[in-house]
């Protein structure tokens, strides 16, 4: 199985109810959305804090090639001018891009030219772009300030324990909190596998807490490799 490109610590979820097996699940590990830059190289702007939430409202069904949908296009996305591989976190090529295709833009990490998100109906999964030159894209966003949002693709129960038994909350799909992402760990309690997930900006809308555990789950990008990853990503407006 291979690992999405945030996979430097542990883990987050997304379904239904705390143990739910909804198709809205995902997996991963890592610290979501920090360690980039802000897109600045991808935009052509500078990244910035600030604002206030937003909530997406309906969310379109995704396709097949994890291309942009509702309400994901009113912020940063990437319009590939040419053909291009994007590779899995092996250097392997794995998602084709064709010239005119529309990708969300991320928030790449450290030493990556820029970031595209691959939108699944499970959540997001994150190809980091390399390529040492001209980007084989333009940006909506391109030549203006921008600010990274904590953002949320499907609905994401929160428990109060490794077990998956106590509610807290859910964080809605389509919420985008000003903010550098989440950090998440494995947790090795429970029967189920469970994430502890730190917050930080989206604490404001699961009761205040800051901590809390998710199921883990699995996203697959063309039918063949697995990923995993966490249904919540930085993305950029």
């Amino acid at each position: 199985m291979k690992a999405w490109k945030w996979w430097a610590l542990g883990v987050a979820l997304l379904g239904a109810g705390c143990g739910g097996d909804d198709a809205g699940e995902a997996l991963g590990g890592g610290t979501a959305g920090l360690g980039g830059r802000g897109g600045a190289t991808a935009l052509g702007g500078v990244s910035g804090m600030g604002g206030a939430a937003r909530m997406g409202g309906d969310i379109a069904p995704a396709l097949a090639d994890g291309q942009i949908v509702a309400p994901w296009d009113e912020y940063c996305v990437a319009t590939f001018t040419k053909d291009f591989e994007a590779v899995d976190s092996f250097g392997d090529p794995e998602l084709s891009i064709q010239a005119g295709d529309r990708y969300l833009l991320g928030d790449p990490r450290l030493l990556s030219d820029a970031a595209i998100i691959y939108i699944a109906d499970e959540g997001p999964v994150e190809f980091n772009i390399d390529v040492g030159g001209a980007l084989p894209f333009t940006s909506s966003c391109k030549d203006r300030a921008t600010q990274k949002y904590v953002a949320v693709f499907v609905n994401t129960p929160v428990c109060s324990d490794a077990g998956l038994t106590t509610p807290v909350c859910t964080l809605p799909a389509g919420l985008a909190v000003p903010g550098g992402g989440i950090n998440y760990v494995l947790s090795d309690e429970g029967s189920s596998p469970s994430y502890e997930v730190e917050l930080k900006a989206l604490a404001a809308h699961c009761s205040d807490v800051a901590k809390g555990f998710v199921k883990a789950a699995t996203v697959t990008v063309g039918g063949t490799n697995s990923h995993t990853g966490v249904p919540i990503a930085v993305v950029l407006r």
